[in-house]
């Protein structure tokens, strides 16, 4: 227990035979049962914006959650939403939905208000895609909290445990040119030969921010963002892509499970990139 009442790295051992496991206990149960009901949900709150949610942590890899370990025991989801379609689909979403038509006012007066501050003076139609995406930001965050409040006892959370085991922001992906995964890829590579941790030091962070891509993929809204991805990755020839999917591999085996991998767990981590165009799905020629 850490001097603030939490210990979020109570010891476990992960699933020898499976990279993603869920223990059968009942606050992992609910945990898991709650994520995929607001996954489900916010793609009929948000229709136009494509959403993806990413578990890591030992939620995905069989750690078994009592009645004392629960509410010290953190949630590692990751949401994202695409950046291009909250900019290019706003309008849509401002006859659908009235609480996001209310963020998203509030947040095109305050990016008017900062613009008239610094004597700029931008169209409608860029202050209307900035505002569309900073609101579809803040309607996840606050559609999530909402949500989970809502069956914290269930999940083995009180109010207190909960605003500190799980932090949720939601972050930005695309699927174009400016690929959000190959950006989290480059920045990776140029963290290698820093110390590995965190802090002022950037490799473990940014590997970190490229693994996350890559955890249990809830409800399949990564599919294509991975898919996407590895051809661009196709498209650099083969030696180059074998070269930029080992340092994928070696991020992911490296925060799953600080590069220890079971044997029986290897084939699930694709070892090669011709490996990951077979697991996710690309055809490659």
């Amino acid at each position: 227990m850490t001097d603030t009442g939490f210990d979020w790295k109570r010891s476990y051992t992960p699933s020898e035979e499976k990279r993603f496991a869920v223990s059968p206990d009942s606050y992992s149960r609910e945990r898991l049962k709650t994520i995929r009901s607001i996954y489900l949900d916010l793609k009929q709150e948000l229709p136009d914006v494509s959403i993806a949610f990413s578990l890591g942590g030992s939620l995905a890899k069989g750690k078994e959650l009592t009645a004392d370990s629960a509410g010290t025991t953190d949630i590692d989801l990751y949401v994202f939403y695409d950046d291009e379609q909250a900019r290019i689909n706003y309008a849509h979403l401002l006859q659908k939905n009235p609480a996001y038509t209310e963020l998203f006012n509030k947040k095109v007066q305050i990016i008017r208000r900062r613009r008239e501050e610094r004597k700029e003076h931008p169209e409608e139609e860029y202050v209307g895609q900035v505002a569309g995406s900073e609101a579809v930001k803040e309607y996840i965050n606050n559609f999530i909290k909402t949500k989970m409040r809502a069956n914290l006892e269930n999940m083995g959370f009180t109010e207190a445990t909960f605003e500190k085991g799980c932090s949720i922001i939601p972050e930005v992906i695309t699927a174009s040119e400016h690929n959000s995964i190959m950006d989290r890829l480059r920045k990776y590579e140029d963290s290698l030969g820093y110390p590995d941790y965190f802090g002022e030091h950037p490799q473990q962070a940014s590997a970190l921010s490229l693994a996350k891509c890559f955890y249990l993929d809830m409800g399949g809204g990564f599919k294509k963002y991975r898919q996407e991805f590895l051809k661009q990755l196709g498209v650099m020839g083969k030696a180059t892509a074998e070269e930029k999917w080992q340092n994928v591999k070696n991020a992911i085996e490296g925060i799953e499970r600080a590069g220890d991998i079971p044997d029986k767990t290897k084939p699930q981590y694709p070892q090669t990139f011709t490996d990951a165009c077979k697991y996710y799905g690309v055809n490659i020629e």
